[in-house]
């Protein structure tokens, strides 16, 4: 609708042409209202509050401390996500090393004068605990992360649904793998040896390697230490956890010149739609993130227009080749 003429205003609020004036240019500058000239000021028909999220990565990329590709994909996804979806996806950087404060402040004032529609966080925001981000209230948070904390206020959790490994063994059995292998990263190496015992996958412990992601060089030397043996003393199945892991392992098998898959089968891991390079035949399993900042989006939106949400809700696990997944929701003790 259209806003009251400036003179009216001014009688309204018993103020002067030049603070009216400085409202108005606030106002449109901030997006909230349009003008159309000699027809009058109109609020807009996509307010900020309503079409302009947040999200929010601890720290910005760079080379002494760079992102995860999970990051990297996201950050590709939501410069993508006004040419799908119509709306904002602006981001920002939380100050987790305080080297980034121009941006915290920016989305500080975003936050307290009510410019977004909600707020993604990339991780636990565990750093902003006490903080005018967290702390608001009005304004609708989700994170990625496996559960809940109460910590941290009402943000609902987007995890990723805990069915890789089991998928990619499956793939593995499935194509007749016997002896199989894994290169992991530091944190997964107690889940993935369990799920493997939980499938009735016999593995010897050695055949469980994990490198950082920070160092992925490794991962390529533990490869060729695995599959130096000879055949029967190697694994025929190779499943790679983490995808920043896959360039240096596929060039190590590439290197040793086995032949994929006749003698060694790779499963490797991506995110959707932007997998990472991978120097032999590999099938890919992950998550869509395009589909991962939509599901964070729609819980968002539930929660802005009041609508019960459950405290986790789980995005599926995808294959190149298959068609998305019905997400799937699941309420969990806090």
């Amino acid at each position: 609708m259209r806003l009251p003429t400036r003179t009216e205003l001014e009688r309204l609020f018993k103020t002067s042409p030049v603070t009216v004036q400085r409202a108005f240019d606030q106002l449109t500058e901030e997006g909230f209202v349009i003008s159309e000239g000699r027809r009058g000021t109109f609020v807009a028909k996509n307010p900020p509050h309503l079409e302009r999220y947040a999200i929010v990565f601890p720290y910005r990329n760079r080379p002494e401390r760079p992102w995860s590709h999970f990051w990297t994909a996201l950050s590709a996804e939501a410069e993508g996500f006004r040419l799908r979806n119509g709306h904002d996806l602006i981001s920002f950087f939380g100050n987790e090393t305080h080297l980034d404060l121009e941006s915290y402040r920016v989305l500080e004032t975003d936050v307290l004068s009510h410019r977004l529609a909600g707020i993604i966080f990339v991780s636990k925001p565990f750093y902003l605990k006490g903080s005018a981000v967290l702390g608001a209230e009005g304004i609708p948070k989700v994170a990625l992360m496996p559960h809940t904390d109460p910590e941290l206020g009402g943000v609902k959790a987007v995890a990723m649904e805990p069915r890789l490994i089991e998928a990619a063994v499956r793939a593995l059995v499935g194509s007749g793998r016997r002896r199989i292998g894994v290169i992991t990263v530091p944190q997964m190496w107690e889940e993935v040896t369990r799920e493997l015992g939980m499938l009735g996958v016999e593995v010897p412990l050695h055949w469980v390697q994990a490198a950082s992601p920070e160092a992925p060089g490794a991962a390529g030397n533990m490869v060729k230490l695995l599959m130096g043996g000879g055949e029967g003393n190697r694994p025929d199945g190779l499943f790679v956890s983490d995808d920043n892991l896959v360039p240096s392992v596929t060039d190590a098998i590439a290197e040793l010149g086995l032949k994929v898959p006749g003698e060694v089968m790779v499963v490797a891991h991506a995110n959707f739609p932007h997998p990472t390079r991978s120097a032999v035949e590999a099938m890919r399993l992950g998550y869509d993130v395009r589909q991962v900042i939509e599901v964070c989006v729609g819980i968002l939106d539930r929660m802005r227009r009041g609508e019960p949400v459950p405290e986790v809700t789980y995005v599926p696990v995808v294959s190149g080749l298959e068609k998305r997944a019905e997400v799937r929701d699941e309420t969990l003790p806090a």
